[in-house]
Order: structure tokens, then sequence, then C-alpha cells
């Protein structure tokens, strides 16, 4: 690890450099895939950087089933260098939906306003396990609990 950097950004950077290497030459063969091989390698990016930045548990140690898109967002923008500042939720949606990862109309206990668009954690876990090389270290995967 080098000086400055969080070991969940070394870890994410290591991933990133491992799936490019892993994954590159491949997709090069593969059609034209939404917009090309370049929105393909956006949207993976994008898992990449989902795994390493979403909770798998709350600060009281209850494990998360489901988040809100503006909470996903939020995370993906705090990612340092990260290139998701200002995606759309729509833009979000469709770039998670090639992947089979929906938003749903989720109900939360928020009082009066507990109902809003997010996404269910077994959905992204399975694009992740499904789409992503295996993590080396999977806890230094994890986000901060929220």
């Amino acid at each position: 690890m080098t000086h400055g950097t969080t070991p969940q950004k070394s870890e994410s950077r290591a991933v990133r450099e491992s799936f490019r290497h892993l994954f590159a030459s491949t997709l090069l063969r593969f059609q034209p895939f939404r917009g090309g091989t370049v929105a393909l390698m956006d949207e993976l990016q994008l898992l990449v950087d989902l795994r390493a930045c979403l909770p798998e548990r709350t600060r009281d140690g209850l494990r998360i089933t489901r988040i809100g898109t503006s909470g996903v967002l939020r995370l993906l923008e705090a990612v340092p260098g990260s290139p998701w500042r200002g995606l759309s939720p729509h833009k979000l949606a469709r770039m998670l939906g090639s992947f089979g990862v929906h938003p749903h109309v989720i109900r939360f206990n928020h009082g009066v306003n507990g109902v809003r668009r997010g996404y269910i954690y077994d959905e992204m876990r399975g694009a992740f396990l499904t789409r992503l090389p295996p993590c080396d270290n999977p806890g230094l995967m994890r986000g901060p609990s929220i």
C-alpha cells in the first residue's frame, strides 16, 4: 500500500487493474454492447466501484437488505476520484439494468415519506458474483457502515 491511500482505495484500484487485465481482450471480441465496448467497460466499472463502497451492515450490525437510489448515488460520489459525480438516477438504473439490477419501489421505516425507489442488495450481490472477478480480500471491499 502506498502512503496516503486507504486499504479500501488500494484494494479497489488493484481489483480494477486485475479486472481490466482479465477481461480487456475478451471484451474486444464481443459484438458492440449498447453503445460499444466503452459503454460496457463503464458499466463494469460501476459494478467494481459499487462493490467497493456499498456497506454490508448498518452501524448497529444488522444486514442491509435494501438501499435508496439517493444513498447509492451519494456513496458513489464519495469514492475518491469518482467518475460518477453528476450521475442521474435514470442513468444509474440503465447502467445497472444491463446486469439485471433494477430499481424497485421500496418501503423504508422513515415516517411519512417512507416509500422510495431503491435497490435490493441481493440483486447487486448477484451481479457482483456473476460479472466481476472474485475479490482477494472481501473484508476490505466493504464500505463504511450506514
